[in-house]
């Protein structure tokens, strides 16, 4: 008798993807004073402000409890007279499979809300006139990104095919012979993954400004204010807690062969297996902010008249500012968390020994004979995050375990080649 149990649970991953594009004035902003009579007053005034918010937030809680028992042992041939006892037992296998994926975020803004081209020209106005210009260009990109996840997986697996009996039998050979024992544990999570990328390709960048006061009257009072300003603002927070705790037990001994007359007593055991395999992948972002809004300003005051008072004011500025954070205990623009981490705790156990052959009295001076299979207990846990990546070109998908470190974390382990190795497939 073989059971199998293949119990796979998946959470799908939370995944947001947003590709944005500011709107943008068409062609130039072009501001001028020009051909104003004597003691005039003339204002211009533009304010052009474009500005993307992107929030993504997830949180998801995943608990997975598996119970999975194969049992073919327990078995008991005990005071029979007058023939062979014979206890053979089929093999028992309890597989479990359990991945879990969460919390991705990946955002593209492809546009950096630069303004393409402006041109203010205060010019040929008359005496005493009182022109002013003022333009203010600006654009602010702020992405913010968080994941917390919290996944528990509590497995416990056994498969059974020892703990007969056949004991006290008379007149004829005794023999117990059990079969394969097997289990095998799989957990796969893979959480929280941040990726965002802001410009890239130019960026929509602006070409530039270009100021000019020239050819205005005496005593004119002339004055450009230009604001230049773009914001990148990039906030990218993982919190993960993992637990894994797995109890696999394979067992194929705890055979008794007692007090039997008149016969061979054997007690043979078939193999046992337990296997565990962990691969935790969690707290990945990566980012790229390609803005360069300002290529170049030119500003001109020339050939206005005697006792003019002529001002360019030009205020340029570009500020970026990029968090990464991985971790717990602190205060995120999107939560308070604390529970973090990656906890594994594993009890594997393959046993095919604790077999009794005792108190036999067999024909012919025949021995009586126990020979055990083979007993293997493997375990394999591998974690990798906590990473932060800045600037690199990202590889493929963004998911924990293929961002642009190069982080890959693979479960190795095969179950077909498991039970052909243990003559079970």
């Amino acid at each position: 008798m073989q059971l199998t149990k293949k119990i796979a649970v998946s959470l799908a991953s939370v995944a947001m993807f947003v590709n944005t594009t500011a709107p943008v004035l068409a062609g130039e902003i072009n501001l001028e004073i020009s051909g104003n009579g004597a003691d005039s007053a003339n204002t211009t005034q533009v304010t052009n402000n474009n500005n993307t918010v992107v929030s993504q937030t997830n949180s998801s809680n995943i608990t997975n409890n598996v119970n999975a028992n194969s049992n073919t042992g327990g078995n008991d041939a005990n005071k029979n007279t007058g023939g062979n006892v014979s206890v053979d037992t089929g093999n028992a296998s309890s597989l479990v499979g359990i991945t879990n994926t969460a919390n991705t975020n990946a955002a593209e803004v492809t546009n950096c809300n630069c303004e393409q081209d402006a041109e203010v020209k205060i010019s040929g106005n008359g005496a005493d006139s009182d022109n002013y210009a003022k333009l203010n260009l600006g654009g602010t990109t702020h992405v913010a990104q968080g994941n917390y996840s919290a996944v528990v997986n509590s497995v416990n697996t056994d498969a059974k095919t020892g703990n007969n009996d056949a004991n006290r039998n008379t007149g004829g050979d005794v023999e117990v012979m059990t079969g394969n024992a097997l289990t095998h544990v799989e957990l796969e999570t893979t959480a929280n993954s941040n990726w965002a990328r802001v410009g890239g390709n130019g960026g929509n960048a602006g070409n530039g400004a270009n100021l000019w006061i020239t050819g205005n009257g005496a005593d004119s009072d002339n004055d450009v204010y230009l604001n230049l300003g773009h914001d990148v603002l990039l906030q990218q927070y993982n919190s993960s807690y993992v637990n894994n705790d797995v109890d696999a037990d394979a067992n194929t001994g705890k055979n008794d062969a007692n007090a039997n007359t008149g016969g061979m007593v054997s007690v043979d055991t078939g193999n046992a297996h337990a296997g565990v395999a962990i691969d935790n992948a969690a707290n990945f972002n990566w980012a790229d902010v390609d803005c360069d809004c300002i290529t170049g300003v030119t500003a001109k005051i020339s050939g206005n008249g005697y006792d003019t008072d002529n001002k360019i004011k030009a205020f340029l500025g570009n500020d970026l500012n990029v968090f990464q954070e991985n971790g717990c205990g602190y205060e995120s623009a999107f939560w308070w968390y604390n529970n973090c981490g990656i906890d594994n705790n594993v009890d594997a156990y393959a046993g095919t020994g604790y077999n009794d052959a005792d108190a036999n009295t067999v024909y012919n001076g025949e021995d009586p004979e126990v020979t055990t299979g083979d007993a293997d207990s493997l375990v394999s846990v591998e974690n990798a995050g906590n990473s932060n990546v800045y600037g690199a070109a990202p590889s493929g998908t963004p998911l924990p375990g293929n961002t642009g470190n190069s982080v890959n974390v693979n479960v190795t382990f095969s179950l077909s080649q498991l039970l052909a190795a243990l003559g079970m497939h």
